[in-house]
């Protein structure tokens, strides 16, 4: 899922790391999009291709790396 860095609401601080599975890291952020706020989470097998993400969705690289897993997408309620 490609997004527009305008839609990003907040960027995770650090990376996520799967306590389930070995070699699962994650770049996570809030997106807003069609009326929904979305988690979205862009696994890779190394921390530092989170970290890459992490940069990429804060706006400090422009080249997309391309997640190892699927994406995983999250619609949050936010209290409604």
């Amino acid at each position: 899922m490609q997004i527009n860095r305008d839609e990003i609401l907040t960027v995770g601080n650090g990376i996520y790391i799967s306590q389930l599975y070995k070699n699962w890291y994650a770049a996570e952020c809030i997106v807003y999009r069609g009326g929904c706020f979305l988690r979205l989470r862009y696994p890779y097998r190394t921390p530092n291709g989170a970290m890459q993400m992490s940069s990429y969705l804060r706006g400090m690289r422009d080249d997309f790396p391309q997640p190892d897993y699927r994406i995983q997408v999250h619609v949050m309620n936010m209290g409604r």
